[in-house]
Parts: structure tokens; C-alpha cells; sequence
């Protein structure tokens, strides 16, 4: 009998050592994902070194316990197991006392079909809004464009089954040309995606909705930009209309986390932090629009040729597998305790420094700045980031409180709006990507509201 136990208890340590190692090394592989992503090693380590401590110091533990007597090895194993079991019973609670709201559209379109229907569009000069992370050489100058092809008919989106196109303006933003023609500016608005008006007609977008209620509006909104190329357009295009009102839009789901992180890298938008640096782009406008359609050309080319080739990637079953195993991994625990132990996302003092340097310019002109915080799908999807961490997640509470000391006027949407709905899910699309028409003109009314 005794025999039989000792085999029971020795097996526990095997399964115990196996599974610390495959933390390990599911450890090693995030944290090789995000390096190959680009990501600082100082970021990577301060999410991850504390997996691979307390993966090895198991591996460690349980090879010593293997080697102790019989009585003193099953009191470590069984105490061990005992807690174990009351983590999982916390996490398990957590799970059904805050699930995910999981009932948003799985993106099932034939990316090969996508392509040949862009390649359509541009067959009758239809272009789609494209990322340009490059020079252009016009004349004896290297250009790095920050807006796209001007007064072209631009492809933005298709999230819910609806292609979304736009006019763009003489300087590729999505305004109409006689918006740069008024003599006052209210509103100049400054953003990524949701204000560049995905996914949704011009009508219902944030810009359009404010120029129904008799407001001069310019829209510098530019889908994947993230603060520091923000801060470009603001020096490119804000400086000679001189608005009374700047409008600067926050993504709580990737401004300080993929954006900021890639742009602080790219020598070409760190440019402009100098205060006397500009690129005078508004004058090479004609050159920009025709060097980006051949990018998007060259690209699209590239991206057909790729896509015939390409088979299904081990990294998105994985990503598949990893979704389905949130409660394996305790995920719903770890986020709580990251939260509470504001050992998340780390907010780059970079970022202020960017809002710091726009009050001051703006205040060359007396102009206004409100800093309007966007939250994503994340925040209400997950019921334990709704009810439970709450101005914790993604560190709302940090930036607001921060940006308050800098005598920033701040604007909280999920607090002043979102939150207030029962279900504020029914403010985003339903890809869950953006805000939907609805959302944008909550936004939009309280905007009219607040700043005067």
C-alpha cells in the first residue's frame, strides 16, 4: 500500500516538473513573439522574467523534493497540490462570475479574394488607405509622408460587410477641400482609426457629426498612427490654421502599446520633437499622392504573389489554442493581480512628454487642448476588466491623474459615456473593432457639450 503511494507521489512531482517546464517554454516562445515584433527587451523582460523565475525555481523545488524521504516529500506534494487547487477554484469564480461576452464576428473573408478586389479598385483609380513607412525621394529631397494620396477616392475599410470609401482632401485627410478654406477653426481633431472614421460612411463620422452643429472642423485622423505621428501631424498641418479647439484623441488598446513602441524607433517621427523641425509636406503634396499609389501598387503586388504561396501559419493555431486555454493559464487571476500590482502596461514617459510639447505649441495661439481617452472592446467584453478592475485596466487612472497634473483638460469616454450603458458593446461594430455610428455620435454630442 505504501508502495502504491509513494508511486502516486512520485508521479505528481514528474507531472508538476513537466508542467513547469512547459511554462518555460511557453514563456521563451511570447517572449520570442514579441522581440520578433520589435519590442524593447527592457518591456519583454518586465512581463515575462517573473515566468521563467517561478518556472524554474519549480523545476528546481520538485527535483530536490524527489530526492527526500518518503513523509517529508508527500507533505510538500500534497501541500503543494492543496494550494494549487485553491487557485484554481479563484480562477474558476472569476470566470463564471465575470465572463467574456464572446458573440463578435470572426473575420472569415478569403484574404486572396480581399486582395484582387483592391486590386479592382485601383484598376479605376479607386486606392485603399495604406500605412507609408517610408521615404520618397522627390527632387533633391527624402520625404517621409504622414498623410495619403490627396482628392482620390480612398478605400478605408470593410469590417461588417460594407466597403466604406471617402473623398480625400487636397492633403489626403477626410475633409472636403473647402474645410481648409474657413477663416476660423473650432475643432481640429487629432487621431488614429476611430477618427479617420472607421468603419463608417462620411456621415457618421466624428468630424461630419460636429459640422452638422454649425462647427468649423478639421479631421487629421490617419488609421495605425500613434502619438509621436500625431505629434508630426500636428506640426505639418495645425500651425498655419491655427484652431481654437485641438481635439486629441487617446486608443486605450494600442497607443501606448504597439504604436508608441515602433514609432519611438523610427528616426523619421522622433524627428519632431525638435521644436523647430518640420518637413514643409503641405508643399510636396502632389509628389506624396503620386509616389504613393506606386507604393500601394508595388505592394500589392508583392502581398498576391505572397498570398499564393502562403499556407496556415503555426503561430495562429497556437494563438487559436491559447484563446480556448485562458483558464489553464489562470488568466483571468493573473490579470487581476497585474492590474492591483500596476504590473501591466508601462507608460512610457515619452508619451507625456509628446502631450507636453503640443500644449506648448498649441499656446502660441492661445489654442485649447482636451485630451479625449477612447476605450476599446477589451474594457466590456471581459466582465473582470468591467466590474472588477475597472480604472485599472490598461492604467486609465495613471494617465488621467498624470495628465491632470499637467493641467490637461481630459474628456473620459468610457466613464462619461460608455460606462453608463447597461451594455456598452452596443457603441462598437460588431467585428468589435470600432465604434459604430451610434458611438460616434454619442462622442461627437457630448464633444459639443464640453468644449464651448
Amino acid at each position: 500500500m505504501k508502495f502504491e503511494k509513494q508511486k502516486t507521489i512520485d508521479l505528481l512531482i514528474k507531472i508538476f516538473i513537466f508542467f513547469s517546464l512547459i511554462i518555460f517554454l511557453y514563456t521563451i516562445y511570447r517572449m520570442s513573439i514579441y522581440a520578433a515584433n520589435g519590442i524593447e527587451l527592457t518591456i519583454i523582460l518586465k512581463k515575462y522574467v517573473k515566468y521563467l523565475i517561478i518556472s524554474c525555481a519549480l523545476i528546481s523545488i520538485f527535483f530536490i523534493v524527489s530526492k527526500l524521504n518518503y513523509n517529508l516529500k508527500t507533505n510538500i506534494v500534497l501541500s503543494f497540490l492543496s494550494i494549487l487547487i485553491t487557485i484554481y477554484i479563484l480562477e474558476i469564480f472569476l470566470f463564471l462570475k465575470y465572463p467574456n461576452m464572446d458573440n463578435k464576428i470572426i473575420d472569415k473573408n478569403n484574404k486572396s479574394n480581399e486582395l484582387i478586389k483592391i486590386k479592382k479598385f485601383i484598376d479605376e483609380d479607386i486606392y485603399p488607405f495604406e500605412l507609408v513607412q517610408k521615404k520618397f525621394n522627390i527632387g533633391t529631397k527624402k520625404i517621409y509622408p504622414i498623410s495619403h494620396i490627396s482628392n482620390t477616392k480612398i478605400f478605408l475599410c470593410n469590417e461588417v460587410d460594407t466597403d466604406i470609401f471617402y473623398i480625400s482632401d487636397k492633403y489626403g485627410f477626410r475633409n472636403s477641400n473647402k474645410d481648409w478654406n474657413n477663416q476660423v477653426i473650432d475643432y481640429a481633431l487629432i487621431g488614429d482609426s476611430f477618427i479617420h472614421g472607421a468603419c463608417e460612411k462620411d456621415e457618421n463620422i466624428i468630424s461630419n457629426l460636429l459640422k452638422k452643429k454649425n462647427k468649423n472642423v478639421i479631421n487629421l485622423g490617419s488609421g495605425g498612427a500613434g502619438p509621436l505621428k500625431e505629434l508630426a501631424i500636428f506640426t505639418e498641418y495645425l500651425p498655419k490654421l491655427r484652431p481654437k479647439n485641438i481635439i486629441w484623441f487617446y486608443s486605450e488598446g494600442t497607443d501606448l502599446t504597439k504604436d508608441l513602441r515602433g514609432e519611438k524607433k523610427n528616426k523619421n517621427l522622433t524627428n519632431y520633437l525638435d521644436d523647430n523641425y518640420t518637413q514643409n509636406l503641405t508643399e510636396y503634396q502632389s509628389e506624396i499622392s503620386s509616389h504613393t499609389k506606386k507604393y500601394i501598387k508595388k505592394k500589392l503586388s508583392t502581398k498576391l504573389k505572397q498570398e499564393n504561396k502562403k499556407k496556415n501559419g503555426v503561430n495562429e493555431k497556437i494563438n487559436v489554442f491559447l484563446e480556448k486555454t485562458k483558464i489553464l493559464r489562470l488568466w483571468n487571476l493573473r490579470s487581476l493581480i497585474s492590474s492591483f500590482t500596476n504590473s501591466g502596461t508601462i507608460i512610457d514617459p515619452l508619451f507625456f512628454d509628446i502631450i507636453e510639447k503640443v500644449k506648448k505649441r498649441a499656446g502660441e495661439w492661445n489654442a485649447k487642448i482636451y485630451f479625449v481617452y477612447m476605450p476599446e472592446a477589451k474594457r466590456y467584453d471581459n466582465q473582470l476588466n468591467r466590474y472588477l478592475i475597472k480604472d485599472k485596466y490598461r492604467n486609465k487612472n495613471m494617465i488621467l491623474k498624470k495628465l491632470d497634473q499637467m493641467n490637461v483638460i481630459t474628456i473620459d469616454v468610457d466613464k462619461d459615456i460608455f460606462d453608463k450603458n447597461e451594455n456598452p458593446l452596443s457603441y462598437f461594430n460588431k467585428k468589435r473593432v470600432h465604434y459604430n455610428k451610434i458611438g460616434y455620435e454619442l462622442i461627437a454630442n457630448y464633444l459639443i457639450e464640453r468644449i464651448q
